[in-house]
């Protein structure tokens, strides 16, 4: 096993405690669905929050030639899927302590918690793009993304704006669309020199 795998281990385990919250958090719904009124809306952020969870995953896979020197980095390694599980609980009604519940209004109810995390997954993973591959990870395209999506979610934690919040979704959602359709080896070489 190489020092990239075994600190992977333990990353890989928090995303996938993220994914199953979002994913058992479906079934919830499902098995509820007398008592939960549907919104398209929550849907759609939950299933970007899957979709970032495995993108953190494979993404992580630069990091792979990488020699870790520093505690410091494996931390940081692990800290951005700490933020991801915080996200994916905020974003998940328990319905065992609700009878009824309206996935709207649970949303805008919780849209503080759901999005300030989010931003902070998505600025911790830049600071441990940063902190293990260093400052050229900081000039490419992703990073201006992550600059405008993290101001993005500051946004959204403070807007009630049903236009904003769908404007913003339909934007992820073909972000993640056209990262879909690009070339895997591409996508992961993004750090090469």
């Amino acid at each position: 096993m190489s020092q990239f795998e075994f600190y992977l281990v333990i990353a890989g385990v928090v995303v996938a405690i993220a994914m199953a919250e979002i994913v058992g958090g479906w079934g919830q719904l499902v098995r509820a669905n007398q008592g939960v009124k549907f919104d398209w809306l929550h849907f759609g952020w939950t299933l970007c929050v899957l979709l970032i969870s495995m993108l953190y995953w494979v993404g992580m896979w630069p990091y792979s030639d990488l020699e870790f020197t520093y505690l410091g980095q494996v931390w940081f390694l692990v800290l951005p899927t700490l933020f991801l599980v915080v996200l994916a609980y905020a974003i998940t009604p328990d319905l065992s302590a609700a009878s009824g519940i309206d996935l709207r209004e649970y949303y805008l109810a919780n849209r503080r918690p759901i999005f300030l995390s989010f931003g902070l997954f998505v600025l911790m993973s830049n600071v441990a793009d940063f902190t293990i591959i260093g400052p050229a990870s900081m000039m490419n395209f992703e990073g201006l993304i992550s600059i405008v999506f993290v101001t993005l979610t500051v946004f959204l934690a403070l807007t009630k704006r049903i236009w904003v919040h769908t404007t913003a979704l339909v934007v992820t959602l073909l972000y993640f669309i056209f990262l879909a359709f690009e070339p895997l080896e591409n996508w992961l070489s993004r750090f090469d020199a």
